[in-house]
């Protein structure tokens, strides 16, 4: 929470909300194309989470709208492989035809998609956030993003 908006996302719906708790209402909605179980790290007037599709995005709070993404090695290398050309996955090239074998294979694919699950923070204007394949990565927002 920040300036009394709650800042959050979803992994169901793959939305990322701000609400004002003054008055209950949502200030925007942005689609994150794929689930988020990333919370955000706000400082400032920018808001950083991890999506499912191993992109970190950059939020501008008071547009609402992203200002940049990082996308991880992995995600770029494999991404097309498991998605949409929009961008969204193709669940038929995740999921088996069998549940439990369904999630075994679904872990592991989106193990090495990197995906940003865990949730980023910032500490001396450095942006910190690790991946599904392992890798820790340190960010430094430019002013100009």
């Amino acid at each position: 929470m920040c300036d009394y908006l709650v800042y959050f996302a979803t992994s169901d719906s793959a939305l990322f909300h701000a609400v004002d708790v003054a008055t209950d209402k949502e200030r925007f909605t942005l689609p994150t194309g794929l689930f988020v179980f990333s919370s955000p790290a706000v400082t400032g007037d920018m808001a950083y989470f991890g999506v499912g599709s191993g992109k970190l995005l950059a939020l501008d709070l008071k547009s609402g709208k992203p200002r940049w993404e990082f996308q991880t090695e992995a995600s770029k290398a494999n991404l097309s492989a498991l998605g949409l050309p929009d961008g969204k996955p193709d669940h038929t090239k995740i999921f088996a035809s069998n549940f439990w074998e369904d999630m075994v294979l679904a872990v592991q694919k989106f193990s090495a998609l990197g995906a940003i699950l865990s949730s980023p923070c910032v500490v001396d204007g450095v942006l910190y956030v690790g991946s599904t394949h392992g890798y820790v990565y340190a960010l430094k927002p430019s002013p100009a993003h």
